[in-house]
């Protein structure tokens, strides 16, 4: 028989999805400008109706860290599908967080919809600091346009970690990263507490925010926030590099010099835009650190 799935809308609402349709080349929408689930989830316009076979066709998109999500109404139970042909990664085990952290969400804020007595429901799930998308030709061009220009019917896969800025995979929806992200959602979504990690700091102690109240903009200083993590695609698409020292530093400042660290700063920022993220991190870092010397601010 063929199953029924659901998929959540932009109000909040499980919208039903017949299934007996299960063509993967069944047009997405007829208007040539929509090309994300992003834009028209932004733009609270009706999303396309999928089939379970779309959601499977999904995972040979993917090398690693995809799932199918699926609620059994004759269990109660949520259960996720790893194909035997993906490479089981560490990042995997972002994906097995995502998926607990998932099914806590949907049941809390829908559960009039995961009962006995609800249809079914299968969606695509992957996570992982990016998407390890099976076209890495794709990546080299660094296209804004969908890798796969077939036209077909693509089932939207929530993808726990940042995602692509550029259309190449139209059905990517970024979700929040595995981690402490995530888990303040759940903790919001279940208590509507707000997570310790982003209270202000106890006696300026322990985990928690500097909201720094009773200063003036002239007591500020330069402060560099970290987000984010090295990923590999960045090689990919624009050949950005962790500089090593003899590449970059060495034969290029006096190593004898008073202010080396300096020196090998004002080199690191001539190179600045061919660095990966971490490394513009450092440069922005150790720039604001030299700012504060002079004035015993750091």
């Amino acid at each position: 028989l063929p199953l029924q799935a659901h998929q959540i809308n932009n109000n909040n609402n499980i919208v039903s999805v017949d299934m007996t349709n299960n063509n993967p080349t069944t047009n997405v929408d007829s208007n040539p400008s929509i090309t994300t689930y992003t834009h028209l989830i932004r733009n609270e316009m009706e999303l396309p109706k999928y089939s379970l076979q779309h959601v499977i066709y999904e995972a040979q998109t993917m090398r690693s860290k995809y799932s199918i999500l699926r609620y059994d109404p004759t269990t109660d139970q949520f259960t996720s599908y790893y194909y035997k042909h993906e490479r089981w990664v560490t990042g995997c085990y972002k994906l097995m967080h995502s998926l607990s952290a998932l099914t806590v969400l949907l049941r809390t804020i829908f559960p009039k919809r995961f009962t006995p007595n609800s249809p079914e429901f299968v969606m695509g799930v992957s996570s992982g600091d990016y998407p390890a998308m099976t076209d890495q030709e794709c990546l080299y061009r660094d296209q804004d346009e969908p890798c796969d220009l077939s036209g077909g019917l693509k089932a939207p896969v929530l993808h726990f970690g940042s995602v692509f800025r550029k259309a190449m995979f139209p059905n990517m929806i970024a979700m929040p990263m595995p981690g402490e992200h995530l888990d303040c959602f759940v903790k919001w979504s279940i208590s509507k507490e707000v997570c310790a990690q982003f209270q202000p700091k106890e006696d300026g102690r322990g985990v928690g925010l500097v909201f720094g109240e009773g200063l003036s903009y002239d007591d500020l200083i330069p402060q560099v926030i970290w987000r984010g993590t090295d990923f590999s695609f960045l090689d990919l698409q624009n050949s950005l590099v962790q500089p090593e020292y003899k590449d970059y530093i060495e034969g290029r400042i006096d190593p004898n010099g008073e202010n080396r660290l300096a020196d090998a700063t004002a080199v690191l920022r001539e190179n600045y835009s061919q660095l990966v993220p971490r490394w513009q991190g450092v440069v922005l870092t150790a720039e604001a650190e030299q700012e504060a010397l002079p004035t015993n601010s750091l």
